[in-house]
């Protein structure tokens, strides 16, 4: 960055010496034709030629440039956002679909790599154009022609501040209508059974239209913006440019003003001009960047979790019984969840919380994982609480299966690599088999190296609990957590995965959150959790 601006300052130097050559060269032969080919005329072509020249290398440099500073900018953006995302609350996430916030963000960086490699530069080059005008007309001309040049400069400096704080507005909304647009895309892909079950597709049709719509309007009213108010401003500034032609020109009449100043002063009114109006249609363009470049900062500047830096504990290395007491938690401006609420999983054993949707079953999962924090009360893991274990350690040593099991777009043996990274194909594929998925893999032609479909499309949704049962297995956590494992399950699957959970007990502490208690689960302790009273009541 710090070179960019080197060459664009160097740019700009050169190209506000070259008028000086050409008044010169205007005076040397308006003084005598003959004197303009003898050497110091020729001498004055050569610079002028020199110069070019220069002005030609300095921007194909800074291009250059340009470009590898926003391929690394690009990559940097790219690294941090997946280190910021995985230290983002859940909380974050929960007001935005994928598809419009990865659209967004894609489209942020877009327009920014396009600011930092064409935008910034033309923007520093004209300003230090400017300002090295403003210097040599104040030391070179007179008072008054300085005075209204300068107020020539502030009027259209303000008309541009004015134009580009409408134009900030426009690509605020812009962005807006660009996202709710994608919204409606990426949820039309995720419920496309929902909606062709329902018959719905007119009515998502006519709902993206109408999104579509909108985001034309909002175009065509920011186009017309620039279209009318853009070159007016430019127009403003090339009739200042005359006026003050005209007044040097009545300056020169009064004798009070020679010519070679004139000259000097004609030829930097010109370049100020064109400065000023290229600065003019360049920052006409540049809201939309501008206000990407602020999302994007916006983003990394949001609060990440607050990270426990404990050095950690033996206790999570082996099966240990986890103990709820006092336990207070309400979501801002929700009601309370837990009041006052406590429960104990014995180790290598399974309890078993049962409660209807709204309970709190799935808040209870992220308090156990550190991902909430608990308004008042303790959880301890063994005899420690919570607050002795880093975050990492409850991540990795803690495995969970959630109701929803998704299924990356990539391998099998990708999808169970996410438990553990260092797995053997061996140790798979017996993952696979614990988890009653012998037969499953025996159908796929390439086995742990078959591409699953996206979200697991074409897969039963048993196979895919006992695919997440089997990242679980992998990991040989001492402590799993199930939420409503047997969930959209038939009777066979439902069996199966209960054979499953039931040898799991051996190696961990299991703790299962679910609607209803399954024959042949052989639960050791049971809990009852209701809606609105925010307390577990042992049952078993």
């Amino acid at each position: 960055m710090s070179l960019l601006l080197l060459l664009q300052l160097c740019h700009a130097a050169l190209i506000s010496v070259i008028p000086v050559f050409f008044q010169k060269i205007v005076s040397l032969a308006l003084t005598d034709v003959t004197t303009f080919l003898l050497p110091s005329g020729l001498r004055l072509l050569g610079f002028l030629a020199m110069a070019f020249l220069l002005t030609a290398i300095f921007q194909s440099c800074s291009g250059y440039i340009a470009c590898l500073f926003s391929s690394d900018l690009l990559k940097q953006l790219q690294l941090e956002f997946f280190e910021k995302i995985s230290h983002l609350p859940l909380s974050y996430f929960q007001h935005q679909s994928a598809g419009e916030f990865m659209t967004k963000f894609n489209h942020d960086i877009g327009l920014v790599q396009g600011f930092v490699a064409g935008s910034l530069p033309m923007v520093l080059r004209e300003i230090i154009t400017i300002l090295f005008a403003m210097v040599i007309l104040f030391f070179s001309c007179s008072a008054f022609l300085m005075i209204v040049s300068l107020g020539m400069v502030v009027l259209v400096s303000f008309l541009i501040m004015k134009l580009n704080r409408v134009l900030k507005k426009y690509a605020l909304k812009q962005r807006a209508g660009w996202g709710r647009i994608n919204k409606v895309f990426d949820e039309t892909i995720q419920g496309i059974d929902t909606i062709k079950t329902f018959a719905g597709e007119e009515q998502v049709r006519q709902h993206f239209k109408e999104q579509t719509g909108l985001l034309r309007k909002l175009s065509v009213k920011a186009g017309i913006t620039t279209a009318v108010f853009s070159p007016l401003i430019d127009l403003m500034s090339k009739l200042g440019g005359l006026v003050l032609v005209l007044i040097a020109y009545c300056l020169i009449i009064r004798e009070s003003l020679l010519t070679d100043r004139f000259l000097l002063f004609f030829f930097y009114a010109g370049l100020l001009q064109a400065s000023v109006s290229s600065l003019v249609q360049g920052l006409s363009n540049i809201q939309p960047q501008l206000v990407s470049a602020g999302n994007i900062a916006s983003f990394f500047s949001e609060k990440s979790e607050v990270l426990n830096d404990s050095p950690g504990s033996a206790i999570l290395e082996k099966p240990c019984f986890i103990r709820a007491k006092g336990l207070y938690f309400s979501y801002p401006g929700g009601r309370s969840l837990f009041k006052d609420a406590g429960f104990e999983a014995p180790e290598n054993r399974i309890t078993l919380i049962q409660g209807p949707s709204g309970s709190g079953k799935s808040t209870l999962i992220n308090l156990l994982l550190g991902f909430y924090l608990p308004s008042k009360g303790k959880i301890f893991f063994g005899p420690d609480p919570i607050e002795n274990f880093s975050r990492k350690e409850l991540r990795e040593k803690i495995s969970v299966a959630t109701q929803y099991h998704y299924i990356f777009h990539d391998t099998l043996k990708r999808n169970l690599s996410i438990a553990s990274p260092d797995a053997t194909d061996d140790e798979m594929i017996r993952a696979l088999e614990r988890a009653h998925l012998g037969e499953f893999l025996s159908r796929l032609p390439q086995g742990i190296n078959a591409v699953m479909d996206p979200r697991g499309k074409g897969i039963s949704g048993g196979e895919k609990q006992r695919i997440s049962m089997a990242r679980i297995l992998l990991r040989k956590s001492p402590v799993i957590i199930l939420d409503e494992p047997w969930s959209n399950l038939d009777e066979n699957g439902r069996d199966i995965l209960i054979r499953v959970v039931n040898r799991c007990r051996l190696d961990s502490t299991i703790l299962v959150l679910t609607h209803d208690i399954p024959p042949g689960l052989e639960t050791d302790r049971v809990y009852h959790l209701m809606p609105g009273q925010g307390e577990f009541k042992q049952v078993k």
